[in-house]
């Protein structure tokens, strides 16, 4: 078992190697909720966020963060209509 002690950008960078090398079933992480934050009435964990998409194969690989080929269209029109800052 080892375990990982999770925080920014690098995680994901990080899990990617290491699941190359040791079975996920074998992997702790130990996540930073410091950082948390409520963005337009949603409780947002980004670290916590990074670490389940990196493991579950679907991390935006090219900005570190989010879900691969997702979109902010949602959230962006919200903002336009006002309801949301």
């Amino acid at each position: 078992m080892l375990t990982v002690i999770s925080g920014g950008t690098g995680t994901p960078k990080l899990l990617q190697g290491l699941t190359e090398v040791v079975s996920q079933k074998d992997i702790s992480v130990v996540v930073n909720t410091g950082e948390d934050v409520e963005i337009t009435g949603l409780r947002v964990s980004p670290d916590l966020d990074t670490v389940v998409y990196t493991l579950g194969g679907i991390i935006d690989d090219e900005n570190w963060y989010g879900i691969e080929g997702d979109s902010f269209t949602t959230y962006e029109m919200l903002r336009t209509l006002g309801h949301y800052e």
